[in-house]
């Protein structure tokens, strides 16, 4: 259950631990997501039929369940921690590759992707455990291939076209509404890290930039200072 950029670019998505797990995103039939014993190497559980993309996986407390976000082929998919139940699901299809993770905010949970997929933020509830995702905002036009998330604002390098990678700018948006609050320098298609309030960005011409902001922007304040 491989898909054509899985076998193209080999399995990307870096395996994560978990209180006692180490868990990592498969392939095959009913074993698509897989978490084992640390300290044993023993399977603990294995989950779904999903096919794989090259996003790590996010684990992440919502509604006061620990749970494991993963982005697969068809959209986000978060897992129970310790079970590997499924307690939600939210499209968000894609053929072509995908390398960010979720980023997670409280309880909206923000996707995102190039090549024409773009982005989009869902709000989870729990209703009496009972989980459920519901759309908040989807943008076809906000496309990027890794995202990190800043005191309830997702920033992001954006990669608009396959033919301007190297001029993507730095961007932030609101994660509740999707809204831009500023666009910075084209740093091209890179990373960012959050790292003790600042962000530490490399560019795709190998620059590496420390940038600082406020914590509280507003549309109109200024691009951030690098």
């Amino acid at each position: 259950m491989q898909t054509k950029g899985i076998n193209q670019y080999g399995s990307a998505c870096s395996p994560i631990v978990e209180g006692n797990l180490v868990i990592v995103a498969g392939g095959g039939p009913d074993q698509t997501f897989l978490a084992f014993d640390k300290n044993t190497g023993k399977v603990a559980w294995r989950k779904e039929s999903d096919l794989i993309t090259h996003a790590t996986p996010t684990p992440a407390t919502i509604g006061g369940m620990r749970q494991l976000i993963f982005f697969t082929k068809s959209g986000l998919v978060s897992l129970e921690a310790k079970s590997g139940n499924v307690l939600w699901r939210f499209a968000v299809p894609s053929s072509r590759p995908v390398g960010a993770s979720p980023v997670v905010g409280g309880d909206i949970v923000y996707c995102s992707a190039g090549y024409g997929l773009g982005a989009a933020a869902c709000r989870v509830t729990n209703i009496s455990g009972q989980f459920s995702a519901h759309e908040l905002w989807r943008d076809p036009d906000a496309m990027n291939h890794w995202s990190t998330r800043w005191s309830g604002t997702a920033f992001f390098m954006g990669c608009m076209a396959l033919f301007q990678m190297d001029n993507a700018p730095l961007k932030c948006i609101e994660l509740a509404t999707g809204k831009e609050k500023w666009s910075g320098p084209a740093f091209g298609q890179g990373e960012v890290i959050l790292v003790s309030g600042k962000l530490i960005v490399q560019g795709s011409r190998g620059q590496l930039v420390l940038v600082t902001q406020a914590r509280r922007v507003t549309r109109k304040s200024p691009a951030p200072r690098c």
